[in-house]
């Protein structure tokens, strides 16, 4: 089983990827600057990679309970 800590840190990792993602996007998209675009494209890989992660950790993580 995945521990709790690592599948936290990674889900916090892809959150942030998602939202500089996205704010490239809105640079993009609110000033027309293609670097931006460009930029925001080129984390698409990073993106689908840290949810591909992130999917099989979440299988693979398990709750234990210790009722004594």
């Amino acid at each position: 089983p995945v521990p709790a800590g690592t599948l936290c840190a990674d889900t916090r990792d892809l959150f942030a990827a998602i939202a500089r993602w996205l704010k490239l996007e809105i640079d993009y998209y609110n000033n027309g600057d293609v670097s931006k675009l460009d930029q925001a494209n080129g984390m698409i890989p990073e993106v689908d990679a840290r949810s591909s992660l992130f999917k099989q950790q979440l299988g693979e993580f398990e709750i234990v309970y210790a009722l004594n």
